[in-house]
């Protein structure tokens, strides 16, 4: 943790940010926590390919390896999915993985920032009919819980900038 000013402001957002009740339900398992560099933390001279070459580069030195680089426009967003069958089963349980993942993130690059929306996206399976010795019901933010180990980053670039009204 960098100081003691920072862990609060980590609080303090996550008590104001929505989280779906389905990520710590005990019936669902994990999907992915996700992160994201806006252009605008690049300043001006900084092009998102320079940026995502440096990005690919300091990945090397992480202990969580992501899965999967997204390359937008305006921002590379990173995401890291969970193996197996991770599970949480209280929302305090939920938060302290939050705030290790907060810490990962402040440790791993300046302009990295925590992608709240990751809280709100739909859990990807159910644990109905998995063994209990396959789901880890106290996960983790580390390389036994989620990211790769061994294979290759997903790296996807999208040129356009994608909007939808509902």
């Amino acid at each position: 943790m960098k100081n003691l000013h920072q862990f609060i402001i980590w609080l303090q957002l996550l008590k104001s940010s929505p989280i779906r009740e389905d990520h710590y339900d005990g019936i669902n398992a994990l999907y992915r926590l996700s992160a994201v560099i806006e252009k605008d933390s690049l300043g001006e001279k900084v092009s998102l390919g320079k940026q995502l070459y440096e990005l690919l580069q300091n990945i090397e030195t992480w202990s969580v390896v992501p899965n999967e680089i997204v390359v937008f426009p305006d921002r590379i967003e990173i995401h890291w999915y969970a193996k197996e069958f991770q599970m949480v089963m209280t929302r305090s349980q939920y938060l302290k993985l939050i705030i290790q993942f907060l810490f990962f993130l402040s440790n791993a690059q300046s302009n990295i920032q925590f992608l709240k929306r990751c809280l709100m996206e739909s859990p990807d399976r159910t644990v109905w009919g998995a063994p209990n010795e396959m789901i880890n019901y106290s996960p983790t933010f580390s390389s036994t819980s989620f990211g790769l180990e061994g294979e290759k980053i997903k790296v996807l670039i999208l040129n356009e900038k994608v909007e939808a009204v509902a």
